[in-house]
């Protein structure tokens, strides 16, 4: 449910004297959560008390903004103890998975660097080599020159690629360890 439509429905329904506050409250509580919990409004909702007891006990008590505030706590204590469980399990369940995702990331980072590194030396080293056996034979210490120059180019074009491959790796690791802590934890 969409919060205009729970607030007309809480508009339409409580007979309270306070009902300019009571939906004033729940609106401003809804945009709380919101963007604390970083919810959609239907999920705000849902984390509310049902919409008949808030309507009884608003139009049962005139300090209903009390009320509100205390069975919104009430359910909120219920629901993060019940995620305690889910929480501790999925450390217990998916640590291992966690540790081989880690490894897999660590591994191509470091095989990103190796290859980065690898390219430096060699291109360095070629063209140290060339300008050596300048002497020896010119035209082949052009020719290494030339292809160290080559191979740091090469290393230079490639350095954003594996940085950006590198990223994309770990948001999707990131995006990954969100969802199954998700899935896990009843959607929080």
């Amino acid at each position: 449910m969409k919060k205009r439509e729970f607030l007309r429905i809480l508009n339409k329904r409580i007979k309270s004297k306070d009902k300019e506050d009571i939906i004033n409250y729940y609106d401003e509580l809804i945009e709380d959560m919101m963007d604390k919990n970083d919810v959609s409004e239907e999920e705000a909702i849902d984390m509310l008390e049902d919409i008949d007891d808030i309507v009884r006990k608003a139009n049962r008590d005139s300090d209903s903004k009390i009320i509100a505030e205390e069975t919104y706590e009430a359910k909120k204590n219920k629901e993060s103890d019940s995620n305690v469980l889910g929480k501790i399990l999925s450390i217990i369940i998916f640590f291992p998975f966690w540790i081989v995702l880690f490894s897999v990331y660590f591994a191509l980072i470091c095989t990103a660097v190796g290859i980065e590194i690898g390219l430096g030396v060699a291109g360095v080293f070629s063209i140290i080599y060339g300008l050596i056996s300048i002497a020896v034979n010119i035209n082949q210490a052009i020719i290494i020159i030339g292809v160290g120059i080559a191979v740091l180019g090469v290393m230079f074009i490639i350095s954003p690629i594996i940085f950006k491959i590198a990223k994309l790796i770990f948001i999707a690791t990131k995006k990954t360890f969100k969802s199954i802590s998700k899935v896990l934890v009843g959607g929080n």
